[in-house]
């Protein structure tokens, strides 16, 4: 490596790093049970959705989970039984009881399923799930599923197939210095055009000081993901209210070359909601936005009327915003938790 390449890291190391979001003060504590036994159910998971923030259940099946203000999904995961999620929304000081029951898992395969795994047609659908799972970026070489041999699959290669797994799926991120358990909820590929749909439960675990040499290029690699990514975008319309490096419109179709309806500010596409205010991000049609540096265009449609947003930029519920065009692509690859966030 060149001494400018090295210099060029070490001033972004200086500029970006990570730190909590939040003075974390507000507790949320209960009990997990078996739905069919009634039984506490010992070393679930805890955690708030695409966070690091997390803890397990003990002997007692109870927890504490500590998080800052904010309106938050959590996720009660533990394998053989059904994950169950809930949004809440707290803040100054909040102490909220929230007891679960989990239901056991089970699964449904066709003894044709059983036989295709780890066959030729296996290989090929495991390929395309990772191109859509982990992206097509400079980052999804540097990713990889440690538990490939619990996936399987249902549907047909050649037209639509859907994705499964025993257990969360572990993907080591050594671009950005996280390992990731994603829960699939449902994780659907059309192969014939090209498109897929998912929901997933992922827990980040920071790994970056597993190897100190790393670390430096591994935080410039965060903040590389971060520059002109949604989260991006949304933290500039909700903390300055302009967009002086994003390129944003309103349009109808997904075509770079529509002129459509420019957007100017945050408060434009972003309302607050009470004193401590809640972000709700609102518009109609589709919002085209490319950050001034990149040439590639991503276009946003709304699933539902508005959609929530935390106070770092990130969705709270990410299936009630689709996506189109590069940020579509990004993939898990590029994904950073909530609690990150870049100065």
């Amino acid at each position: 490596m060149k001494f400018r390449d090295i210099a060029f890291i070490l001033i972004l190391f200086i500029c970006f790093y990570d730190q909590s979001a939040q003075s974390i003060k507000n507790k949320v504590n209960g009990k997990v049970t078996d739905f069919k036994s009634g039984e506490p159910l010992i070393g679930v998971n805890i955690y708030i959705n695409n966070s690091t923030i997390g803890t397990t259940t003990n002997k007692e099946g109870y927890y504490e989970l500590l998080i800052p203000d904010g309106r938050f999904e959590i996720v009660f995961s533990m394998i053989g039984f059904q994950p169950e999620s809930k949004f809440i929304f707290v803040n100054n000081g909040s102490d909220r009881l929230l007891d679960i029951t989990l239901r056991e898992k089970v699964y449904e395969m066709d003894q044709v399923q059983i036989e295709d795994r780890f066959s030729e047609e296996w290989f090929k659908k495991l390929s395309v799930f990772k191109k859509y799972l982990l992206g097509q970026n400079d980052f999804s070489s540097l990713c990889r599923i440690e538990n490939e041999k619990d996936i399987f699959f249902s549907g047909e290669y050649s037209s639509i197939f859907n994705v499964h797994s025993y257990n969360p799926i572990k993907i080591r991120n050594d671009a950005l210095g996280y390992l990731m358990e994603c829960t699939i909820i449902n994780f659907e590929i059309d192969n014939k055009n090209t498109f897929c749909t998912y929901s997933l439960k992922t827990r980040f675990i920071d790994i970056s000081d597993e190897e100190k040499t790393n670390k430096v290029i591994q935080m410039v690699n965060r903040s590389r993901a971060y520059v002109g990514s949604l989260r991006h975008f949304l933290y500039s319309a909700i903390t300055t209210n302009n967009f002086s490096n994003f390129d944003v419109a309103l349009v109808k179709r997904t075509d770079y070359k529509e002129k459509g309806i420019s957007v100017k500010s945050g408060s434009e596409i972003i309302k607050t909601i009470g004193e401590n205010p809640d972000y709700l991000l609102s518009f109609n049609g589709l919002l085209r936005v490319r950050y001034r540096y990149n040439i590639d265009f991503s276009w946003l449609k709304l699933s539902e009327n508005d959609s929530y947003i935390n106070y770092n930029g990130y969705l709270v519920n990410p299936l009630s915003v689709i996506q189109y065009g590069k940020w579509a692509f990004d993939g898990l690859s590029k994904l950073l938790p909530l609690d990150y966030i870049s100065f």
